[in-house]
């Protein structure tokens, strides 16, 4: 069976073309409870479910999974808003800056924990805290070696100082983040060693915040990272974090993107299909097009290089990708109708397309693949 769920954008208007992308439900499940089969006993998951749960739809996500994690992590205020107003009430954490810090006092009115990286972000948050009334949590970043943001790892101590003595703001959790984890085991050790010094100096403080360190590869490939709460990602939507070889745990990919044949015309030889003639029939062709294109996330890269599933068989994409249509060559798949469901990502029968090997396809990583489905395209739940 499968419901309607409304997404930012098109709301609750009626889904009138065919396309759409499913999300399982029972896969994210699953792939929660793979992810604590190998976590510490006293590890909390905080799942990550920023960029709309990585194209997955964020609400969905978060409503499926809340009696089953911590809390969730965002990377903006709006997408804390998302969650809060659709009725939300878990710890969400900003994992990432909130400047310029004026943000800090709409982050608190909607209860969402921002994240602080130096000390003028603590100084600013304890004056939001004051001029409101409000104590307000927050967790601190640290950079053990990401150089993205956070307090750099060797000069901790400072900043620890500033917030020991703070009145009105609490340090909920310090964290750091792997930068590659899933390619340079040497490196994530280093990284690692360098947290351990962070964890030591707030000891030896006398602090006793909780301390975070592992994504979805970090959990998977080093144990000693889960500490108190874990930040899986990509693992929840049952994608792998690791691009090639290494399978610690078996995930279910939750996400599949489909649409239909619309349109079906029979071609003679020497017949250009699309912009730019990029693709001209060789043979008689059948050429069914298809309600989507790049305006949907569906890359101009793919022209020529991709394939689709129609009643079970790979169809290849012939001619340019187009705003909001494709064409793909049918002449092989017997019995071929308008109306035909048509999988873009996922599986027909006994043949898959998976995210990765769109990824492939266009030398990039599935999170893109994913994330990059654009808001136009209605998510349904399974």
């Amino acid at each position: 069976m499968i419901t309607r769920v409304s997404i930012i954008l098109t709301g609750h208007m009626p889904n009138y073309r065919p396309t759409w992308v499913e999300i399982n439900s029972s896969s994210l499940i699953k792939n929660i409870n793979s992810i604590k089969l190998v976590l510490s006993r006293r590890s909390k998951i905080l799942a990550v479910v920023k960029a709309n749960a990585y194209g997955h739809d964020s609400l969905f996500v978060s409503r499926t999974l809340n009696d089953r994690v911590y809390g969730f992590g965002v990377a903006t205020i709006e997408e804390g808003i998302i969650l809060r107003e659709g009725g939300v009430k878990k710890p969400i954490v900003i994992l990432g800056t909130l400047w310029p810090f004026e943000n800090f006092k709409v982050a608190a009115s909607y209860n969402l924990i921002p994240t602080i990286s130096s000390i003028w972000g603590v100084h600013s948050l304890e004056k939001t805290s004051k001029n409101i009334g409000k104590n307000i949590p927050f967790y601190l970043e640290v950079d053990t070696g990401m150089g993205r943001i956070g307090v750099k790892w060797d000069n901790v101590k400072e900043i620890l100082g500033v917030i020991k003595k703070a009145k009105t703001i609490k340090c909920e959790c310090i964290y750091s983040h792997f930068s590659s984890a899933d390619s340079h085991v040497s490196y994530s050790r280093q990284q690692m060693k360098r947290f351990s010094f962070v964890r030591k100096t707030a000891k030896d403080m006398e602090m006793k915040p909780s301390f975070s360190m592992a994504n979805s590869a970090g959990l998977f490939r080093f144990g000693d990272s889960h500490l108190d709460i874990v930040r899986p990602g990509i693992s929840i939507y049952g994608l792998s974090p690791f691009s090639v070889g290494e399978k610690t745990i078996k995930l279910f990919p939750a996400l599949s993107w489909k649409t239909r044949i619309v349109f079906l015309k029979k071609v003679s030889a020497n017949s250009p299909i699309s912009y730019s003639r990029r693709f001209i029939t060789k043979t008689p062709s059948m050429i069914a097009t298809l309600p989507v294109g790049y305006a949907d996330g569906y890359r101009v890269a793919l022209t020529n290089n991709s394939r689709v599933l129609i009643r079970g068989k790979f169809a290849p994409v012939v001619g340019r990708v187009t705003m909001d249509m494709i064409m793909v060559d049918v002449t092989k798949v017997k019995e071929v109708n308008v109306g035909d469901e048509v999988v873009l990502i996922g599986t027909q029968g006994a043949n898959k397309i998976a995210a990765e090997e769109l990824a492939e396809r266009l030398s990039t990583i599935n999170y893109e693949i994913t994330c990059g489905i654009s808001y136009r395209v209605p998510r349904v739940l399974v």
